[in-house]
């Protein structure tokens, strides 16, 4: 199936680039008993809107498409977010995009 040209830029947001050296931290366990928020991967982000975020992250077996996890972009606070893509770049890196969940 082909893409039209207008059909690869229908986003329902505005994306725009972070500021240098932004990180996110995410919680592999979106819903944790205590509500705590305990983050074991840190990433790169590579775009931000208001729905979600691309980032930038060492090839894990976590992130996989449709998994469920918080992030915390930035200063923001945490939110939970579902992955909706991810693409291996090389064999140590992947590029994944998150919506937002709230």
């Amino acid at each position: 199936m082909t893409q039209g040209p207008n059909e690869k830029n229908k986003r329902r947001s505005i994306r725009f680039a972070p500021d240098a050296g932004t990180f996110a931290k995410i919680d592999l366990q979106a819903s944790r008993l205590d509500g705590s928020f305990q983050p074991s991967v840190v990433a790169l982000v590579a775009e931000e809107s208001a729905k979600g975020a691309g980032i930038v992250v060492l090839n894990i077996p976590g992130l996989q498409r449709g998994d469920i996890c918080r992030i915390q972009v930035g200063q923001l606070s945490p939110l939970q977010a579902e992955v909706r893509w991810r693409k291996e770049l090389d064999a140590d890196v992947i590029r994944v995009g998150l919506q937002f969940l709230e």
